[in-house]
C-alpha cells in the first residue's frame, strides 16, 4: 500500500462542504484506461463498492474515482485532499476487490475519525486491515447468546459490527426450532470410528483393540442401548466405511486394486449380503437410497460421484453440478430423499501442491439429484450447513455456521430453515448423525462411548 498523501485544501476530520466528497451525492466512475481487468473485473469492482456501502449505511464514504494504474502499488492506494478522492487499484492484484474495500475503510475512517472512538484496539491501517476482512460473521448471533449465555465477538468484531457494518445482511431464518436434550445412551466398552443410520438405530464401525488393523461393524439399539456385532475380523486392509438411510445401510471395504467389497447388512436379520463394485476413491460422503448407494468423493476433491446398484454392483458415474469458471464443485455433505438424495457443495478454488491443498471457498450450494430424470436441480444457496441426516418428513438436521455454530433444520421441499436458541453447541458437541427421527452427538467416556440425542418439535 502506497503511503497516504498529504491532504491539500482540507483538513480532513474536520470536513466542510468545499471538501466533503460526499457533498456532491454523485456515483463513482470505475475506469480500466487499459483494459487490464476487462469488463468482468471492472464489474467485480463495481458490485464490491456496491454490497460495501450498502453495508455501512448511505452517506459515509464517497469516491469520485476508481482507476485500474500501475501505479497503485501492491494494496492499492487512497488518493484524498480537496472533494474528489480516488481509489487507485493495481491491475496485477489477485485480489482488486479486497484492494478496493481496504481503501475504502481508509477512507470511512478519514472521514468519520472511527479509530479515535476505540484507540485501546485500532490505529489507522490496523482498522482498514481488520474493517477491509468484511463485516464480521454475525450469523445467528442473537441464538448463540440465548443459547450460550454470551457473545463469541471479540472486541474488534463487535466494533466492526456496531460501529462500521451497521447494515450488513441480515442472518437467514424462518422460524425458531425448539429442541432439547434427551436421555444419553451409554455404549459399554465400544468405540466409534464411522456410524451410519440403520433402521431405527444405528450401524457402527469400531477397532475391538486386539489387533490395530481388526475393524468391528454392530448394530445399536437406541431404545435399549444396546448393541449386537454384525461382522467381525473385517481387516483394514485399504478403507473401510459405512453409510445408511432408509433403505437400510452397507459395510464398504474399499480394495486398492480391483473390485471392492460393498456387504449390505439386513435391517431385521443383520445377515449380510456381498456384492462386488469397482469403486474409486477412499471414504467420502455416502448414503443409501431406494436401494442404491451413493457416494461422493472426499471434500478436498472434485468429482464425479457414484451410484452402485446394490443388487448387482453396478456402478454409475454422475457429474458434479457444473461450478463457475476456474472453479470446482467440491462435496460438503449428502442426505437420502424420495429418488435420489440432496448434495450440498462448496463452489472453490483449489490450488494443489503435492500433499498440500489450499482452497478458497466461495459459496456453499445445496441440490437434489432425481435418479428418475438424471438431472441437478438447485434448492438454495449460501447456507452454511453441516449436515448430520435427515428426518422422515424431509428435515435436514445439522450444524449451522456463523458467528459460532448453533443447531438448525433445513426443510429442502419448503425452503424453509428453522434455528434453535435452546441448545448451546459449545457444551453439548455437534450433532454427527440423524437415527429415529433425532439427531445424535457422540463424546467418549473413558472405554465407552455416550450418545445423546437432540429431541426437535
Amino acid at each position: 500500500m502506497r503511503a497516504l498523501p498529504a491532504t491539500i485544501g482540507c483538513v480532513l476530520l474536520t470536513v466542510g462542504p468545499g471538501c466533503d466528497p460526499c457533498a456532491s451525492g454523485a456515483e463513482p466512475t470505475f475506469e480500466d484506461s487499459d483494459g487490464a481487468l476487462g469488463a468482468d473485473g471492472l464489474a467485480e469492482l463495481e458490485a464490491a463498492y456496491a454490497d460495501f456501502v450498502a453495508a455501512i449505511g448511505p452517506d459515509r464514504v464517497c469516491i469520485a474515482r476508481v482507476e485500474v494504474v500501475e501505479r497503485a502499488g501492491s494494496d492499492g492506494a487512497l488518493i484524498h485532499g480537496g472533494p474528489d478522492w480516488v481509489v487507485e487499484i493495481d491491475p496485477a492484484s489477485t485480489t482488486p476487490a479486497v484492494d478496493l474495500r481496504l481503501n475504502l475503510c481508509l477512507a470511512l475512517d478519514l472521514r468519520e475519525d472511527l479509530t479515535s472512538r476505540a484507540p485501546e484496539l485500532f490505529e489507522r491501517l490496523s482498522f482498514a486491515t481488520v474493517c477491509g476482512l468484511g463485516p464480521p460473521d454475525t450469523d445467528y448471533l442473537d441464538e448463540v447468546v440465548a443459547a450460550c449465555g454470551a457473545s463469541p465477538l471479540d472486541a474488534r468484531d463487535t466494533f466492526m459490527s456496531e460501529e462500521v457494518y451497521r447494515f450488513a445482511p441480515e442472518d437467514r431464518g424462518d422460524g425458531p426450532l425448539a429442541a432439547s436434550l434427551g436421555a444419553a445412551v451409554r455404549l459399554d466398552g465400544r468405540t466409534v470410528m464411522d456410524v451410519a443410520p440403520f433402521g431405527a438405530g444405528l450401524l457402527a464401525l469400531s477397532y475391538p483393540g486386539t489387533d490395530p488393523r481388526e475393524v468391528r461393524a454392530y448394530a445399536v439399539d437406541l431404545a435399549t442401548g444396546t448393541t449386537t456385532d454384525v461382522a467381525t475380523a473385517l481387516y483394514e486392509d485399504v478403507s473401510w466405511s459405512v453409510y445408511g438411510g432408509p433403505g437400510g445401510a452397507v459395510i464398504v471395504d474399499r480394495a486398492d486394486e480391483g473390485p471392492s467389497a460393498v456387504h449390505v447388512v439386513d435391517v431385521d436379520t443383520h445377515a449380510l449380503t456381498t456384492v462386488s463394485a469397482d469403486l474409486t476413491y477412499g471414504h467420502g460422503e455416502g448414503v443409501v437410497s431406494d436401494g442404491v448407494l451413493y457416494r461422493a468423493p472426499d471434500s478436498t476433491w472434485p468429482g464425479p460421484m457414484q451410484a452402485v446398484d446394490l443388487a448387482t454392483g453396478a456402478v454409475t458415474v454422475i457429474a458434479m453440478p457444473a461450478p463457475p469458471e476456474s472453479m470446482e464443485a467440491l462435496a460438503n455433505g449428502i442426505v437420502p430423499a424420495p429418488g435420489g438424495f440432496v448434495l450440498s457443495y462448496l463452489e472453490a478454488t483449489v490450488q494443489r501442491s503435492g500433499d498440500f491443498t489450499s482452497i478458497g471457498v466461495w459459496d456453499h450450494v445445496m441440490v437434489r439429484w432425481s435418479a428418475a430424470d438424471g438431472a441437478w436441480t438447485e434448492i438454495t444457496r449460501g447456507l452454511w450447513f453441516m449436515e448430520a441426516g435427515v428426518t422422515s418428513d424431509g428435515r435436514i438436521l445439522g450444524t449451522l455456521l456463523g458467528a459460532d455454530a448453533v443447531f438448525g433444520a433445513y426443510a429442502y421441499a419448503d425452503d424453509r430453515l428453522t434455528v434453535s436458541d435452546d441448545l448451546c453447541l459449545e457444551e453439548t458437541g455437534r450433532p454427527y448423525v440423524v437415527a429415529d427421527d433425532r439427531a445424535w452427538t457422540f463424546a467418549e467416556d473413558g472405554d465407552s462411548v455416550v450418545i445423546t440425542p437432540f429431541e426437535i418439535d
